[in-house]
């Protein structure tokens, strides 16, 4: 076999190196943490921390969804707005022709006062 050997890890480094994949942290997080370089966890651990990434977004998912059956407004509008596309638009109508009216009015009145 050419090249460095495998490197060998310890069943409490890979269950570490697995619990900050399933929490959510970056490959660069897990190897400032763990002391490993980033290269060597993307090399032996690549798939497995996708693995834990996809496993922790579909328990987020589920506990969401499962607030969203309790009747939790807040998560039911974060879910409206991230999934479904909703949002708080607010429509506001600005008559152009008063806003000007009224400026005029109040220029005029100035300008009679100093004369």
């Amino acid at each position: 076999m050419a090249g460095r050997p495998r490197r060998e890890f310890t069943e409490e480094q890979e269950k570490e190196i697995l619990d900050l994949a399933y929490t959510g942290c970056k490959t660069n997080t897990i190897a400032s943490i763990t002391g490993i370089s980033e290269t060597t966890l993307t090399s032996n651990f690549r798939e497995l921390m996708t693995q834990k990434r996809a496993e922790r977004k579909r328990d987020l998912r589920k506990a969401q969804n499962r607030l969203c059956s309790e009747g939790d407004k807040t998560m039911l509008i974060f879910i409206g707005k991230n999934d479904l596309e909703q949002s708080d638009k607010r429509e506001t109508k600005h008559d152009v022709t008063e806003t000007f009216a009224a400026a005029m009015a109040s220029m005029l009145d100035k300008r009679s006062k100093n004369e």
